[in-house]
């Protein structure tokens, strides 16, 4: 799929496109206040409240309804997500794999900012100095189209720390084909080329997602101390 294609599609299904419905896909768990201990019995740690799991298709691991090349949709896709609360960012999955017709050097990347705050501030994501990045090898059978498994990058032993308030640029390379569905209210925008463009205007989003969980104050005060030394 190419973004021309793209373009053409859209002024055919233009009337039967609906907006989304504004579902991010953002799951909350409120944490249980535990009954206060006995008398003389040590206290009881209370749970952490929060957890997210988001992906921008909605639910968790949803499928690729198609698959966009990388020379034709986008050598790296990105979304952006604010944090309400100061979290670690535990697990990403991202449904992309090689395809023959389009080849990208492997491993590809995956990638966060957490500075500038908005992706069209970057000005070319080859060389743009990343809070985190790192590699990986896609999980799917090359030449599947659309692709049909997310590869899963556990990143929880890096320690990758989000503080209240901030912006998460986050997500990766296309590795030759990348998943897509029809635009559901969720913006990703796509490295194409050698410029930015929202896949929005084309009438799709696409696919990635991420896990975090909360930290304890303790933890969440020592990692901001330590982020701030860089």
């Amino acid at each position: 799929m190419s973004r021309l294609l793209a373009a053409l599609w859209l002024g055919a299904w233009a009337t039967a496109l609906v907006a989304g419905t504004g579902a991010a896909g953002v799951m909350t768990r409120a944490g249980v206040k535990p009954a206060p201990p006995p008398d003389n019995a040590p206290p009881v740690a209370p749970a952490l409240p929060h957890e997210v799991a988001f992906n921008t298709g909605g639910a968790m691991f949803t499928p690729p309804a198609y698959g966009g090349t990388a020379s034709g949709w986008g050598y790296y896709i990105l979304h952006e997500y604010c944090f309400p609360y100061g979290m670690l960012v535990g697990r990403f999955g991202f449904p992309t794999n090689e395809y023959s017709g389009d080849p990208i050097a492997m491993p590809v990347e995956w990638v966060i900012d957490c500075e500038v705050g908005d992706i069209y501030a970057i000005v070319n994501p080859y060389i743009h100095d990343w809070t985190w990045r790192g590699t990986f090898y896609p999980a799917g059978d090359p030449d599947t189209s659309p692709p049909d498994t997310y590869t899963v990058v556990n990143v929880s032993g890096l320690c990758i720390f989000v503080q209240a308030g901030e912006t998460m640029v986050w997500g990766y390379e296309n590795a030759g084909l990348c998943g897509t569905i029809v635009y559901n209210g969720v913006e990703t925008i796509c490295w194409y080329v050698s410029y930015w463009d929202s896949d929005a205007p084309y009438g799709y989003t696409s696919l990635m997602q991420f896990e975090a969980w909360d930290c304890t104050p303790t933890a969440e005060r020592s990692l901001s101390a330590i982020k701030s030394l860089y």
